[in-house]
């Protein structure tokens, strides 16, 4: 209900002495979230050399406020202690370790923390939304190859589900 002054209010009684004046205001707000995950995309390996580990890391940003803190936490099938598991068809499993590197200044290719399935990571950083994403922030996926050889051939499969929580 808008409330009119009492000589406006006198003078439109004057005019419709059964009529309840109002005005109805709409207000739009919108609010960019705090944080914003960019360029998650599905991820395929082909691996055919065994004897090595198999390495395979993929940007993953999270942008925002500047000022803003966040940890990830990784869930996804496991083996209860800090590896992550694949499953084929015939019930094997491979397993694979996971590890992010969080903060846009550490150099791409080191700086990675090693996570464990549901388990919250270091604090990092938020990449302010006025600065580009690239590879700097970053996740890691790795599968050894004393696991790799063990495993029986076949196509494996799971999935690996990141949890951003602001700080």
């Amino acid at each position: 209900m808008l409330s009119l002054s009492s000589s406006l209010a006198a003078a439109q009684s004057a005019i419709a002495p059964d009529t309840d004046t109002s005005a109805d205001i709409r207000i739009s707000l919108s609010i960019a979230p705090s944080m914003q995950i960019n360029t998650v995309n599905e991820v395929n390996l082909d691996i055919t050399d065994r004897n090595v580990d198999a390495v395979f890391s993929e940007a993953f940003c999270v942008r925002g406020n500047e000022s803003g803190r966040y940890r990830v936490i990784a869930y996804g099938a496991s083996d209860g202690q800090s590896a992550f598991l694949l499953s084929s068809d015939n019930g094997n499993e491979l397993a694979y370790q996971v590890a992010y590197r969080g903060n846009s200044g550490d150099t791409p290719g080191t700086d990675y923390d090693d996570l464990r399935p549901g388990v919250p990571s270091p604090e990092y950083q938020v990449t302010s939304r006025t600065i580009p994403c690239d590879s700097a922030t970053a996740f890691r996926v790795t599968f050894s190859s004393q696991d790799l050889v063990a495993a029986q051939s076949g196509f494996y499969r799971g999935s690996l589900t990141f949890m951003v929580s602001p700080v």
